[in-house]
């Protein structure tokens, strides 16, 4: 019995499943509502799945000018998480220097919620979402010494992937109350697809033919998905994926509700431009 039970234990050590627990738990500490082991329909195996975490943060947003008029706003964090299990992983950079890219909805279906909210991508407006903040993003990966068939890296990519899709399936809604309730409301639903990584965690750029590695706690992966509603087309769609190291979570979650902070308050000192927008038929 007692080989039984440090067996059990340390399958669930391997497993990863405590790093979904300890994730659970620093989020829940922060204020977020936490959901875990959530289904969603992968349309590509035809099967319902689950996402490990599901961490959620919002409320409401009520206009600066004291009417009383709101929407609610929530992020969603669409979190796989990961071990090591010894071999690191590696993500791989251009040397070349990135440009600048400006805050715009359009660039990612991550953010596609904010479609209505045009005021935040004008060049008076300084955003500092991370997606854009960002410079240097990954395009392809390894996990080091061992075969790179269905790694665990493409496994959490198409899970948060799909994931997310599966939960921004339906746009935010704009819309009038009913007779008798505030005078204006909205949602607004963004997904962020996030693996928390439990390992070694490098970044490489490969100069002249020499790989240069650089342990890193943080970093941005662009990965594209071609979705059940584009198949047959050509078009895919492309998901910046922030990879976490376990250490790193912390941090990640203070920049990601900095974020979330500046965006509420760009929305309730512009909610004159929210109310035309509720007259706007649903569908950009």
């Amino acid at each position: 019995m007692l080989d039984e039970v440090e067996a059990i234990k340390k399958d669930i050590l391997d497993s990863g499943f405590s790093l979904e627990l300890e994730t659970s738990k620093l989020l829940r500490s922060r204020g977020w509502r936490v959901q875990n082991n959530v289904y969603y329909m992968d349309w590509d195996e035809g099967r319902a799945r689950e996402v490990d975490v599901i961490g959620t943060r919002g409320g409401q947003v009520f206009a600066a000018d004291g009417s009383g008029d709101f929407l609610l706003f929530h992020y969603n964090l669409i979190i796989e998480c990961k071990k090591d299990d010894g071999k690191p992983w590696v993500f791989f950079f251009s040397d070349e220097p990135e440009p600048r890219v400006k805050f715009e909805h359009r660039r990612y279906p991550s953010i596609a919620g904010l479609y209505r909210y045009f005021f935040l991508e004008t060049k008076e407006k300084s955003i500092n979402h991370h997606y854009f903040t960002v410079r240097r993003k990954s395009r392809s990966h390894r996990v080091a010494f061992r075969d790179q068939t269905n790694t665990p890296i493409h496994q959490a990519i198409d899970a948060v992937i799909k994931a997310t899709v599966f939960r921004t399936e339906s746009d935010s809604h704009l819309k009038r109350p009913p007779q008798g309730g505030p005078p204006i409301w909205a949602i607004i639903w963004l997904c962020y697809p996030v693996i928390v990584f439990d390992g070694h965690l490098y970044e490489c750029t490969i100069v002249n033919g020499e790989p240069h590695l650089q342990s890193v706690g943080y970093l941005q992966h662009l990965a594209d998905h071609q979705s059940r509603k584009e198949m047959g087309a050509l078009g895919f769609e492309t998901f910046p994926i922030d990879v976490v190291q376990k250490d790193h979570l912390d941090r990640f979650l203070s920049l990601i509700e900095q974020e979330h902070a500046e965006l509420m308050a760009e929305i309730a000192n512009n909610f004159d431009l929210v109310r035309k927008m509720a007259d706007q038929p649903t569908k950009a």
